[in-house]
């Protein structure tokens, strides 16, 4: 009776006589009509038919002081309303006097805080406790009770924000409003947390009673072996499980322990991209390597294995073998005792604890006993679906009342604190569409059909327990829920309860609740409003951190012109060879060759995640890797049949007829560009040349000449002709002039390009170079890239060839070296200025037009060192037109 809502309601009930002790219909409730406050008849359904139901005839005291006197605050008199069914005065009609009172000034005991997303909330909370209890020295974190409808999504975001002492404004009086400071830290308790998060070993357990059902992909099985219990059974480290990450993508692997285990899936037969095929290149790749796609056992060996790997290699497979005897171990029906074996079995096969995390095999024990017994030694055979949901129901959170009040703060559940007085109640995450609760609608449940006084369900539990949360509120009340979307900025809906809380507050007081008891935060912790006198809360600067304050006078102060990557030019190197590769990379790329030669500094994009479906619908960039592969065999006089078997092998191709479509579209292309290749140079027998030229001043280049046919040195490649590959036959046929006079060498570049819906044989064609004048060119180009390697280049090279070629034409340039530069967002291709290279030396990511201001008269200088050479003497030419595809 104590935790009754409203005791004048009990005995109104009591004394209408409608007290039947049957559970009538809920349609047919006497009593609905007695409930006068709004909230009392939404959200206290549950208490109202527990009397009706028990029959409860005793009075109670109803300990309400009479209308005429005001409660200090106005959580005290929305708890006054309640107590006595009192309904609010509400907004006067057709002219009638407000009879509604003020909010009082300071006025802070019901806060409704809307904020993006889930992390700004827990930020937000923590500033509110901390505003509290900065403004009563009596108050303790103790008294502090905070209260969420979803503690495990929650937990880790309030460990995160929570967990850290640092950076907190500690009394800055020009901050804060009056001289109020920050209190130190807080120390925080959750509470009822499932058991698969507190224990690893059960979330081991329970992630593979949910893979014996599911595909086995390579997200589940990576995510299962960075479980630390899963680590210490088969010593994966860091580095190891970073290096199975590249593995598994390299490899192909995608979902399914073998084809047998995709027999539920209708995909018999199809063994490509399972773990098993897999894991068959990683073994033989650490043996042989991939050479001329030669298929050992007809599996693809994985290329570029690791020396050492072979050790990681037999820990991995083991790890999966072992996975595949837990997975067919666990299939079938069977009795409780032997399920209990069964999962036993199962937590020995893959984990591994010391002595310290001992009590993690102890609780495991202890739930499989509870669960056997919770089945009553039935002798009946339970599926795996049945199992599942009888251990998965010890291994959920348990609402618990230990561990309270032990001068931490207290993150708990709804259910266990709900009624318990604390000074603060605070209610985390009311989101829309989470609270509350909405049960499944299970068609075999016979109460849904017609409900009766007592039955219960999830929503008005709920209902109550928020209810009961906010009358056990002594001072304040704080609650939190997702007002705006992170993302896109759109405003969202309160949930239901929090509406109707807002809608009766409004009718209390004539004041505006905006910035007073309904508060809206910005997006970013460091918005310059979080720390503006009244900008959010009346009266107060709301944050407490020290960082995003940094960052706030930041994002409000001045401008500041970014500085150069390199404030002075690095010393030149030392005199010695220059590499003709590294010259080649540097036409190619030049920015990138100089943060790897001379600052050792090597970038690579965000690496994609694994992919978990087969791959089916390939993009334009894993087509070009399969014509590449392809062009490659074929000019190397491989057939396409054998070429064919090793690229399924590899697990890039769509299986069966999926896979063939795709090979229509690319081998066509490919044999044109075969057959071009017969046109220059032939097929077979190509030869490397060696190279040694010395040059004036006593620069020296050397290395060696791939793909030398003849007089002719030929390049040839599956995507489009452009500048990278120009360049590179530029500078090899540069290189092999200066070196030997006595041979008139050519250079021809091959590539297919789209004319019309059509594919065609484009060629940029070299001749008439001397000796003579290639050492000058040669010479130029030197000097460019010494330059390059003091300070970093402004040469972008497709940008370049653009405004380089524009201008031996007189034509205008700026709108092609603008689409070069910025990309084509409309169709998702990325432009130079989008290069993880390029936006590190210019310090972001640039537009055109601020480029040139910068660096227009460099750039330009470069563009015409680099390419009015190549362009004087280079033809391009559209040669034997293909077959539309």
């Amino acid at each position: 009776f104590l935790l009754y809502p409203s005791p004048v309601l009990w005995n109104r009930l009591r004394a209408t006589g409608h007290l039947p002790g049957v559970a009538l219909p809920r349609r047919d409730d006497p009593t609905a009509g007695e409930v006068e406050h709004p909230l009392l008849r939404s959200w206290g359904r549950d208490a109202r038919e527990m009397q009706l139901l028990l029959g409860a005839d005793h009075a109670m005291d109803e300990g309400c002081e009479p209308p005429p006197t005001q409660p200090a605050t106005i959580l005290k008199q929305l708890q006054a309303d309640i107590r006595a069914n009192r309904a609010p005065v509400g907004s006067p009609l057709n002219g009638q006097l407000d009879m509604r009172p003020e909010l009082a000034t300071g006025d802070r005991s019901l806060q409704i805080h809307s904020c993006h997303g889930r992390a700004r909330q827990v930020e937000v909370l923590r500033d509110a406790v901390l505003h509290l209890l900065n403004a009563d020295g009596s108050l303790e974190p103790r008294d502090v009770i905070v209260m969420c409808p979803d503690i495990e999504g929650f937990a880790p975001l309030i460990e995160a924000t929570f967990g850290t002492s640092d950076g907190l404004l500690e009394d800055d009086p020009a901050l804060f409003a009056g001289g109020v400071g920050g209190p130190s830290a807080l120390r925080v308790r959750i509470a009822d947390r499932s058991l698969r998060d507190a224990n690893p070993l059960l979330g081991v357990v329970s992630r593979v009673l949910d893979l014996v059902s599911e595909r086995v992909t390579a997200t589940q099985v990576l995510a299962l072996a960075s479980c630390d219990p899963v680590r210490d059974r088969f010593g994966f480290s860091d580095d190891d499980l970073a290096s199975i990450e590249d593995w598994v993508q390299e490899a192909g692997i995608r979902w399914g322990l073998d084809a047998e285990a995709r027999v539920p899936f209708a995909m018999s037969g199809v063994d490509a991209n399972t773990w098993l095929a897999g894991l068959d290149r990683v073994l033989v790749g650490v043996a042989v390597a991939e050479e001329d796609a030669r298929l050992v056992g007809g599996v693809l060996p994985l290329d570029d294995m690791e020396a050492g790997a072979i050790d990681l290699a037999g820990r991995v497979v083991e790890f999966v073998e072992r996975l595949r005897r837990a997975v067919d171990d666990l299939r079938g029906p069977r009795t409780i005792d032997e399920w209990v074996s069964a999962i036993t079995a199962t937590a020995d096969l893959l984990t591994a604890l010391d002595l310290r995390d001992a009590w993690q095999r102890a609780q495991l024990t202890q739930l499989l006993a509870d669960s056997a017994e919770h089945a009553g030694g039935a002798t009946a055979r339970l599926s795996l679906k049945e199992i599942r949901s009888l251990v998965g129901a010890q291994l959920r959170g348990r609402a618990s009342r230990a561990s309270f009040r032990t001068g931490h703060l207290t993150i708990s559940s709804l259910v266990p604190m709900r009624g318990v007085p604390h000074r603060v109640v605070c209610l985390l995450g009311l989101d829309d569409g989470v609270f509350p609760t909405k049960s499944d609608r299970d068609g075999d449940d016979i109460i849904l059909g017609d409900p009766r006084i007592g039955d219960r369900d999830a929503r008005s539990d709920d209902l109550q327990q928020f209810l009961d949360a906010v009358m056990a509120a002594k001072d304040h009340l704080v609650i939190t829920y997702a007002g705006r979307n992170e993302r896109t900025n759109v405003q969202l809906p309160p949930s239901v309860p929090v509406g109707e809380l807002t809608d009766v507050l409004g009718r209390m007081v004539c004041t505006g609740l905006a910035g007073r008891v309904v508060i809206a935060h910005p997006l970013q912790p460091f918005d310059p409003k979080n720390f503006a006198l009244g900008a959010l809360a009346a009266g107060i600067t709301w944050r407490f951190d020290l960082n995003a304050l940094h960052g706030a006078r930041a994002l409000g102060g001045p401008d500041h012109a970014t500085p150069p990557f390199l404030r002075h030019p690095l010393a030149a190197p030392e005199r010695e060879a220059i590499d003709l590769a590294a010259l080649v990379r540097f036409v190619e790329h030049p920015v990138r060759e100089f943060l790897r030669a001379r600052l050792d500094v090597r970038l690579r994009a965000l690496g994609d995640e694994v992919a978990d479906g087969l791959p089916l619908d390939l993009d334009g960039l894993q087509k070009w890797n399969i014509g590449e592969r392809m062009l490659a065999a074929r000019l190397a006089g491989m057939d396409l049949a054998r070429w064919e078997l090793s690229e399924r092998a590899r697990g890039t191709l769509p299986p069966g007829a999926l896979g063939g479509m795709v090979l229509n579209e690319i081998v066509p292309n490919v044999e044109m560009l075969v057959a071009a290749c017969q046109h220059h140079g032939g097929t077979r027998d190509p030869r490397t040349v060696e190279v040694d030229v010395v040059l004036g001043g006593g620069r020296r280049i050397v290395g060696g000449v791939p793909a030398v046919y003849g007089d002719l040195v030929r390049s040839v490649g599956y995507s489009r002709l452009g500048p990278k590959a120009r360049l590179r036959s530029w500078v090899h046929l540069l290189a092999l002039a200066a070196n030997d006079p006595t041979t008139q060498f050519r250079a021809v570049t091959i590539a297919p390009e789209r004319r019309d819906k059509t594919t065609v044989v484009a060629v940029a064609r070299i001749v008439g170079v001397t000796s003579a004048a290639a050492a000058q060119f040669l010479g130029r180009l030197i000097t460019l890239y010494e330059e390059g390697m003091r300070t970093p280049p402004m040469i972008f090279t497709k940008t370049s060839a653009t405004y380089a070629q524009a201008i031996r034409e007189d034509a205008a340039w700026a709108s092609k070296a603008k689409a070069d530069w910025e990309g084509l967002f409309g169709v998702g291709i990325p432009g130079e200025n989008a290069d993880p290279a390029h936006k590190l030396v210019l310090g972001g990511q640039l537009e055109l037009d601020d480029l040139w201001e910068r660096h227009g008269e460099r750039i330009a200088r470069n563009a015409r060192v680099l390419w009015d050479d190549l362009l004087s003497v280079e033809a391009i030419t559209s040669a034997a037109r293909g077959p539309r595809t």
